[in-house]
């Protein structure tokens, strides 16, 4: 993968006379989304960025030629949906600050002038609703059969696994750090379960895909381009900071110790957590040939993917 300065322009001459609601606008993969959208679209275009959180240095790029508007929106809020989609009236809505923002759109739609089986929606779910573990995958499922039972007709859900990338993703970057530090990392409970994680270019890449063509509709899974296990994963990153790998195995009983006590002591930066040692064990590799055969997007190697990321963290 080339490097993200490098990374050629997307054309976007196919989105004329759009109007395009960007909700969760400042993360890792809603960020790089709305550079790219204000980098490509024309001057018959508008897009419309919205989150919660202030962004102090947010304004479009000088060569942007589209009109851009940026608000705040609480996507939890059902009056503020209402409020947005009246007012600016929406042609496409890609939804990606979480799937969960569904269900008070699905409901807001229907006090609206809006009709919703016209309207684009392109929304970011998760490959987490294939967990066998109930609690955790029960709510994705609820909110695919509810979208699959509404009155969006035109929509794209898209399921990314693990996405990394930078040193603003929500795991990759701890491990990268903790091994930077501590020159080793805990295998809990073991690294035989599996895992497929995605480059965010390349989901970044599936969403644009997903605007351009209309004809592209349901559910797609959006993973990496190898299935490896966790040991695989961590070798690969040690390898690629030209350390020598180094594991510390720990039974499950002092793995759910260690997790609660990162929990208690680091809260949201813990690099281990209860939830993610008991699902340790999972598959969680999914096919992406669906995705793939149609153009959504070309999966980027895990080997490639972590160098790109290591580079931009200055690790090396």
């Amino acid at each position: 993968m080339i490097s993200i300065e490098e990374q050629p322009k997307i054309k976007m001459n196919l989105i004329k006379s759009q109007t395009l609601l960007l909700v969760g606008s400042s993360g890792l993969v809603g960020g790089k989304l709305r550079e790219t959208l204000l980098d490509t679209l024309d001057a018959t275009n508008t897009l419309i960025t919205a989150n919660r959180n202030e962004i102090k240095s947010f304004s479009a790029k000088n060569s942007s030629k589209c009109r851009h508007i940026h608000i705040y929106l609480n996507a939890t809020k059902r009056k503020e949906w209402v409020y947005v989609l009246d007012k600016f009236k929406p042609n496409t809505i890609i939804l990606v600050s979480n799937c969960r923002h569904f269900y008070q759109l699905n409901n807001a739609i229907s006090e609206t002038n809006i009709d919703a089986q016209k309207l684009r929606l392109i929304i970011i779910g998760t490959t987490g609703v294939f967990s066998p573990n109930q609690k955790y995958s029960m709510v994705y499922k609820e909110i695919e059969l509810l979208l699959n039972m509404s009155n969006f007709k035109n929509f794209v859900l898209l399921r990314p696994s693990l996405i990394f990338g930078t040193s603003s993703d929500k795991n990759i970057h701890k491990v990268i750090n903790f091994i930077k530090y501590l020159k080793f990392i805990p295998l809990l409970p073991n690294g035989n379960g599996t895992i497929q994680p995605v480059y965010y270019l390349d989901v970044v890449e599936a969403i644009i895909n997903s605007i351009k063509n209309k004809k592209i509709k349901g559910f797609y899974n959006i993973t990496g381009n190898d299935c490896i296990s966790y040991t695989e994963m961590y070798q690969i990153i040690f390898f690629s900071m030209r350390l020598k790998p180094r594991f510390i195995k720990l039974p499950r009983n002092i793995a759910i110790l260690l997790a609660s006590l990162c929990e208690f002591i680091f809260k949201d930066q813990a690099i281990i957590t209860i939830e993610k040692v008991n699902r340790l064990i999972e598959n969680k590799c999914f096919s992406n040939k669906d995705s793939v055969s149609i153009g959504l997007y070309n999966p980027t190697s895990f080997v490639k993917g972590i160098k790109s990321q290591i580079e931009s963290m200055n690790i090396n």
